[in-house]
């Protein structure tokens, strides 16, 4: 099979970030306190500065969503994406998806969980690859099955094109984000889209394509 198209989410497709969203409106809700909304948010911001390391985020992501019912929180994020991330899509990177879509195939891989990503896969007409987080009795327990970041983006990207037998030196990847840069590494056509100061920095000298959204 000839090569695909991945896509990153946060910062890519959308602008901000898809999980933030949902932790904001779960405050708004009463459904957490301002301190885990508070927690939440800023620990997307300092990682992102590289405050703080992914494991850290991790755990306290986890801590946040631990208790709350999985089939509530897949209609949240529906609805969260109609009302509030479905107007944050960047319409020049949504174009480039629609372009993808008519050569080949497109998958959105994000770090995001795929209750949440779902919507936006939904929306158009893609598949989307993500973090998957434990359910027992209709509830997350807070432990993350699998995470979608860094090199396990990469590991993610590769297992699904060695099973379809998929070329990867044929095909793109489009981030943000420098802590991609294994998955972008892997694929024949990397592209940075609004790309962090490192990233930014890494793809000059690379001669890799810069969009700007």
């Amino acid at each position: 099979m000839a090569g695909v198209a991945f896509f990153d989410v946060d910062n890519t497709i959308i602008d901000g970030n898809s999980t933030e969203n949902v932790l904001v409106h779960q405050f708004c809700r009463f459904k957490i306190s301002l301190l885990s909304a508070c927690v939440g948010s800023f620990a997307f911001i300092w990682h992102r500065l590289g405050i703080l390391n992914f494991d850290t985020v991790k755990l306290r992501l986890g801590a946040i969503v631990r208790g709350w019912d999985y089939k509530e929180s897949i209609r949240l994020s529906e609805s969260i994406f109609n009302n509030k991330t479905k107007k944050r899509i960047r319409p020049k990177i949504k174009k480039l998806v629609e372009q993808h879509k008519k050569k080949g195939k497109v998958i959105l891989l994000s770090n995001s969980p795929e209750m949440v990503l779902k919507p936006l896969g939904d929306f158009l007409s893609v598949e989307v690859r993500g973090a998957r987080l434990e359910v027992i009795d209709g509830k997350f327990t807070g432990r993350f099955l699998r995470t979608c970041y860094g090199k396990e983006k990469a590991m993610i990207m590769k297992a699904y094109a060695k099973k379809r037998k998929i070329d990867l030196s044929k095909s793109y990847f489009y981030t943000d984000s420098y802590s991609d840069l294994t998955a972008l590494e892997s694929v024949g056509n990397p592209i940075v889209v609004n790309p962090d100061g490192l990233l930014l920095d890494h793809a000059k000298k690379k001669g890799w394509k810069i969009i700007w959204p």
